[in-house]
């Protein structure tokens, strides 16, 4: 595959990630998103720490 055509597909496979979330979730309130997360502890902390060290930069 191309490197336009990929990344045509690939904005198109976002386009509906984030469509399909946005039918369940408010997007203007999710400050972190984990895709694929199965729960275990170090994505947990990941998002505790994530407003914090964003607030650094």
């Amino acid at each position: 595959m191309q490197g336009k055509d990929r990344e045509s597909e690939n904005r198109g496979k976002r386009e509906i990630r984030e469509a399909e979330i946005s039918k369940e979730y408010n997007i203007n309130e999710i400050g972190t998103k984990i895709l694929n997360g199965d729960g275990a502890g170090w994505i947990k902390e990941v998002a505790r720490r994530q407003p914090y060290e964003n607030s650094k930069s």
